[in-house]
């Protein structure tokens, strides 16, 4: 098949040169000349492994225009190389020339091994007609043809010209240069194309590409040429006869010399039709020559295509002990070899296909256990979060709902929530690295810590100080929490909370503003022993609300790979004003599900929301009156007092 590449295509590469990288459009294919290719795949890890060596008369590239895929691999030269290309355009080409998959005739080459001018012939082999097991190719030099074609030229300065359906010559001597082209022949030049040619030929010359017969007389630089032509049959070539009028005159004229001048025109007469009839049972025996070399080719073609539909035992055409006929023998060996590889073939293809379904089965096992895995983490992760609304439906100084969804490969998320005393709330939210079971398992050990430090600590720096420092004691698995506790005092409004790298908290203020506590207080809990952590307070005011979230929010992605990010929440924070905790936490985590349709969710979302209304200690310093130190005031501070405390369902009368 390299043979069928135009000369121009030949390339060359020096050592260290890439001809083509892994990932690229494949648009062509190589054959090695000479020097050595190494073949470079690189691996998910990064890693670049060589996985062949080629060399002298190897393919590569082909894989990516056959099947229509990029590269696999680098190719780079190992040494300095000599390469033929074949584009895709060019194989495809091929493909339309030959759509019923018949035996076809390459152009004229030169052959890469030393061989000189040759012709192939290719066969498709395939099976049951439409299954292509590879293409059968046979090679006949022109030189054997040439020199008999040569040789049985009934005339001295006659010669034949062999050309193909597209013009070019497959045979042309040195004085076929000189009248056809006009010029001489340049060294190294093989297979002129005569169909572009302006000389007196031109028109014979298209005739014989058109596969035509016929004889016509040429008429160029004062002399006249007979040309005899005609097409040989199962080829597209066609053989034509050249001789100069005046070598057969010359003929005659010699034998003239013999007889009288009465008999000499009368020969004359006789023998220039006799001389034709020559050069046309010349052309006859130049064809059977050919023939001789072609039928026996086109016979081991049908007895190919034969074996490709899975003929093994195929008898071979009897042949003589010629080139042909050890083409024959050589054919014969291939038959034989290929029967035996075919069966071998059978046979693994069946114990590889049984080892297929042992390794499916193993598998789905797998994936079995693997799903067990993630059912029982997700069972650890819910049994540890309060999942009952209203939380505490007998207090009325706070209200709290939170909502969890799990991603389909279980996360670390949590949250938490419980009365230290009477009026101390603490909150807890936290992320754990990582997937699976050892998330869930690390997230129960976090949850269980903060709540057994939280009932002796009201310092929101101490806890996670304590927290860290037992986590981070053999933890090798290197997972870490990223944390946001709070203390609120449910008598004050005023909260202590400090941050373990987690993400921001948001107030929403009663009258409408938006605060986002972005300081951190620490790093993540277990990265490391003995880390300091501070915190800090805020004061709120009765409507104010905490929200507090993992980075499954923001980091929520669509089927366009965009995120909701922060700014979204944020926004959407600031720009409503919701009834409750429930009502805030229904619509953020909607918001994020409506964003995501069309896309898979990676993480854990999830969501805890404390809506603070205040204790009625405190709605009474609210309503603190000052007056003067005047008598006559006593009976309208009465009346405000009686009015506050109706405000409050009191029946006390004031006297």
């Amino acid at each position: 098949m390299v043979q069928l590449i135009q000369p121009e295509h030949e390339a060359d590469a020096s050592a260290g040169d890439k001809i083509f990288t892994q990932g690229d459009e494949a648009s062509d294919m190589y054959f090695i000349i000479d020097g050595e290719i190494d073949i470079v795949m690189h691996e998910n890890n990064g890693e670049a492994k060589t996985v062949a060596t080629l060399g002298p008369g190897e393919i590569f590239g082909e894989m990516g225009i056959l099947l229509g895929v990029p590269r696999t691999a680098d190719a780079v030269a190992r040494t300095d190389v000599r390469l033929h290309k074949l584009t895709k355009y060019e194989l495809d080409k091929l493909s339309e020339n030959n759509p019923e998959l018949k035996t076809i005739w390459s152009p004229l080459y030169l052959d890469a091994a030393g061989g000189g001018l040759m012709i192939s012939t290719m066969v498709p082999i395939v099976k049951d007609t439409d299954q292509l097991l590879g293409v059968l190719g046979f090679d006949v030099t022109l030189d054997l043809l040439t020199s008999k074609l040569e040789k049985d030229s009934p005339v001295a300065d006659g010669y034949f010209i062999l050309i193909n359906d597209e013009g070019r010559a497959l045979a042309l001597p040195e004085k076929g240069y000189v009248d056809i082209l006009n010029r001489a022949r340049e060294e190294g030049e093989f297979g002129p194309n005569l169909s572009k040619i302006s000389s007196s030929f031109s028109s014979t010359i298209a005739a014989m590409t058109r596969n035509e017969s016929g004889f016509r007389i040429v008429k160029t630089n004062s002399k006249d040429y007979y040309v005899v032509y005609k097409p040989i049959a199962n080829t597209n070539w066609c053989l034509g006869y050249v001789v100069e009028s005046r070598q057969l005159t010359k003929i005659v004229t010699d034998l003239g010399h013999t007889l009288d001048s009465s008999t000499q025109s009368l020969i004359l007469k006789q023998i220039l039709p006799a001389g034709i009839l020559i050069l046309l049972l010349t052309i006859l025996l130049g064809m059977r020559i050919t023939n001789r070399i072609v039928n026996p080719i086109q016979k081991l073609s049908r007895a190919a295509i034969r074996l490709g539909q899975g003929n093994w035992d195929q008898q071979l055409p009897a042949t003589k002990n010629d080139e042909i006929g050890i083409l024959s023998k050589a054919f014969s060996k291939m038959a034989g070899q290929l029967k035996q590889m075919m069966e071998g073939l059978e046979i693994r293809v069946a114990e590889r296909t049984k080892e297929l379904e042992e390794a499916n089965k193993l598998v789905k096992i797998s994936e079995q256990r693997l799903q067990n895995e993630l059912n029982v983490a997700r069972d650890i992760q819910m049994s540890m979060l309060p999942l009952l609304f209203p939380a505490f439906p007998r207090r009325t100084d706070v209200d709290i709902h939170a909502d969890l969804i799990p991603a389909r490969e279980v996360g670390g998320d949590f949250y938490d929530f419980y009365f230290i005393d009477e009026n101390h709330l603490c909150l807890v939210i936290g992320d754990v690295s990582g997937k699976g079971a050892p998330a869930a398992l690390m997230m129960a050990v976090c949850i269980t810590l903060i709540k057994s430090n939280a009932k002796e600590d009201m310092s929101t720096a101490s806890i996670l100080t304590q927290v860290n420092n037992e986590m981070a004691k053999d933890n090798v698995n290197a997972m870490f929490v990223t944390v946001f506790i709070g203390i609120l005092n449910t008598n004050t409004g005023e909260m202590t909370y400090s941050n373990a790298g987690h993400n921001p908290t948001f107030i929403k203020r009663v009258d409408g503003s938006l605060t986002k506590l972005t300081a951190l207080h620490g790093v993540a809990i277990a990265a490391m022993e003995d880390l300091p952590y501070k915190e800090a307070t805020i004061s709120l005011q009765q409507g104010d609300v905490i929200f507090a979230y993992t980075d499954g929010i923001p980091e929520a992605h669509n089927s366009k790979g965009e995120m909701y990010s922060d700014e979204k929440l944020h926004d959407l924070l600031l720009e409503h004003n919701f009834v409750s905790a429930k009502k805030i936490t229904e619509e953020i985590i909607k918001s994020v599900a409506d964003f995501e349709k069309g896309g898979e969710q990676f993480d854990d979302v999830t969501a805890l929301c404390i809506q603070f209304h205040g204790s009625d200690e405190q709605n009474l310093k609210r309503e603190l009156i000052d007056i003067d130190n005047n008598l006559e005031e006593v009976s309208g501070v009465i009346a405000k007092f009686e009015a506050l405390l109706r405000k409050l369902s009191c029946q006390i009368k004031l006297q």
